[in-house]
């Protein structure tokens, strides 16, 4: 099942979650963005070995509608992102991209409950997910809570400690 996550084991300790933001730093970002796949990473001395490994419910359909999806929300044809954004949703329900992309999607249209939803899906999969985590803070900042956006974006900040744009959000 990809929740968005990369399984990491190292051969001296036990497995860890990385998110797909925190593997950034050591993959080109166009890989993470092309294919929705769980990555192993095995540290071998000081060598990383990368090996895919493409869930079984991925599909071409799904990564199609994903980038349609995310190419109509960035053009504000948010109806049509919606539509297409819930088609993927019905193939493949724990797809992180449709996850965020419906998240960002109900954020923007000021739908912030709704967004929070299906952030916190996401997040129940992977607590780690930054995207997740600052569109939560986000969405609780349009709602006027911001004891709630604050807790979000700290834990946003712990992975990601160089978003300026968030620790403004925080001044």
């Amino acid at each position: 099942m990809d929740n968005g996550g990369i399984s990491c084991h190292r051969s001296f300790l036990s497995p860890v979650r990385v998110s797909q933001h925190q593997l950034k730093h050591y993959l080109p970002w166009n890989i993470m963005d092309s294919v929705p796949s769980r990555i192993i990473l095995s540290w071998t001395d000081l060598n990383i070995q990368v090996k895919w490994e493409m869930p079984v419910q991925a599909n071409s359909e799904v990564l199609t509608l994903s980038k349609q999806g995310k190419k109509l929300l960035k053009q504000r044809r948010y109806h049509d992102a919606e539509k297409v954004f819930l088609e993927a949703l019905e193939l493949e329900p724990t797809n992180s991209y449709i996850l965020v992309g419906l998240g960002d999607l109900y954020r923007i249209t000021k739908k912030y409950h709704k967004a929070i939803d299906y952030y916190a899906r996401l997040l129940e999969a992977d607590e780690s997910n930054v995207f997740a985590l600052r569109g939560v803070g986000d969405s609780y900042r349009g709602l006027r809570q911001p004891e709630k956006s604050i807790e979000f974006w700290q834990r946003y900040l712990e992975i990601n400690r160089g978003d300026v744009h968030v620790m403004v959000r925080l001044a």
